[in-house]
């Protein structure tokens, strides 16, 4: 099947300039470079495919299979081509210049773009107006705001993360010098490489409570989006993290790209004692609810087990990471987390009450998806563009009130890249609750989120052995 794979591959290459070698591909264009690797192991072939983005200086896409079904291989690999396509159409740095009204920037873009391409620069720039930057921003490599939105600065920085953002300097907004703009950002070029790879945040949060046992526990969190799919992992042994990655891909089959994980990661370390797997949605730990008209539950535990040979836990995302952060420090016994992706009509919830997660009788406990339906009957519908800022805070403030109210938590974490500032919502929820009453607020990243629920997993993991 390899070599039939080998052929197949070289004869749709599809012009990117697959150069092989014996134990695989290698390609590199101006913008992207990458692999695919075949790896012989026990007897069993992985495939492993890497793309990596030269321009934001990071993988973007990454997976890895078990070499076993020719057609599925191949699909694969055309997501691996489209992908890089997607880069190449895409390859320029995207820069978003935002002034008060829209009308002054989209003049000033149209002739950055005609000096940027007079001068080979590797930019392409877009206009809008202060109502909407905050929403268009994210899909932008950097941000140029005019000298009447520096106060906004900050903020947009925060809610940006590792993007640049970058004030215009008045003398050059004022004469429309563009090309003064242009190597403004091309010697800026190397602090936006650093700035993406920067964290403000341990990436291998260890239990601050005495968890150490004599177990391996893989703990996986599956964090789906309107565009890919990620699934981070993490192997414990003895309570300690070890091996480490994360798997990107453009498709939607998440509960085959956790074969692919566990086929290749089996294959690879040997078996362990337990799996636990966390997923968005209701799960009592074995039965997954998979939404749509013809909702149904799935028995997915089952089949996993059989086929490795070990207890398979599935859990919920939000309670996994609530969990995790809860195990990661010794202040709060109250705890709840609102997890309400960008853009999204609705999010979820985990709560830990007395050192205990929350789950309730059904599993549904955090759902707070049925508050948002409760709210508005006519909600549905009108999901056809994504949620702005200010219907995010909206969402989420009403979400933390029904919590507060319910549960009445000594913290309320929040994951919303859309309100980076505690201080914005304390004041959204003070128009409803006394302050009194309010729980202290702090904000966590998605990375932050991932690495929580991971932890969080391994808990369970415990749990479930423990059972048995």
């Amino acid at each position: 099947m390899l070599e039939e794979y080998r052929k197949w591959i070289k004869e749709n290459d599809g012009g990117i300039g697959f150069v092989e070698r014996s134990d695989g591909f290698d390609f590199e264009t101006d913008f992207a470079s990458g692999v695919i690797n075949f790896v012989e192991y026990r007897g069993v072939m992985i495939v492993e495919m890497r793309v990596r983005d030269k321009i934001a200086d990071e993988d973007k896409f990454y997976l890895h299979f078990e070499l076993n079904d020719l057609d599925y291989a191949k699909v694969l690999f055309d997501q691996m081509k489209a992908f890089i396509e997607d880069l190449r159409v895409h390859r320029k740095h995207r820069i978003l210049l935002a002034c008060t009204g829209g009308l002054t920037t989209l003049y000033f873009a149209d002739r950055l773009n005609e000096s940027a391409q007079a001068l080979s620069a590797n930019f392409t720039f877009d206009a809008t107006g202060v109502n909407y930057l905050l929403e268009k921003a994210f899909d932008y490599d950097a941000v140029l705001l005019a000298p009447q939105l520096k106060y906004m600065h900050d903020k947009v920085k925060v809610m940006l993360g590792k993007k640049a953002v970058i004030d215009i300097p008045p003398g050059i907004f004022a004469t429309y010098d563009t090309g003064k703009l242009i190597r403004l950002l091309e010697d800026s070029h190397q602090d936006y490489i650093l700035r993406n790879k920067e964290t403000n945040y341990d990436p291998n949060h260890q239990a601050i409570k005495d968890f150490s046992n004599d177990k391996n526990i893989l703990s996986l969190a599956a964090f789906p989006n309107q565009s890919e799919i990620r699934v981070a992992y993490k192997l414990y042994e003895k309570g300690k993290a070890t091996v480490s990655e994360t798997v990107i891909k453009g498709g939607r089959d998440l509960f085959r790209d956790v074969n692919d994980i566990l086929d290749t990661f089996v294959f690879r370390n040997g078996t362990f004692d337990a799996v636990v797997i966390s997923i968005p949605g209701i799960t009592d730990g074995r039965y997954v609810d998979i939404p749509g008209d013809d909702a149904q539950k799935i028995d997915v535990s089952t089949s996993l087990e059989k086929r490795y040979g070990m207890p398979v836990v599935f859990a919920n995302n939000v309670n996994t990471a609530v969990l995790g952060y809860y195990v990661s420090q010794n202040e709060y016994e109250d705890i709840a987390l609102i997890s309400h992706p960008r853009g999204m009509f609705g999010g979820g919830a985990g709560i830990v009450i007395n050192g205990k997660m929350i789950k309730g009788c059904h599993n549904i406990a955090g759902e707070i998806n049925y508050i948002s339906n409760a709210w508005n009957k006519d909600f549905k519908p009108v999901r056809k563009n994504p949620a702005t800022v200010s219907e995010t805070m909206d969402m989420v403030s009403k979400e933390a009130v029904e919590i507060m109210s319910v549960v009445d938590p000594e913290l309320l974490l929040v994951r919303s890249e859309y309100i980076p500032y505690m201080d914005e919502l304390k004041e959204e929820l003070k128009k409803t609750v006394e302050e009194e009453y309010i729980p202290k607020l702090k904000h966590i990243s998605e990375e932050e989120m991932v690495d929580y629920a991971l932890l969080g997993g391994m808990i369970l993991g415990l749990e479930k052995l423990d059972k048995e």
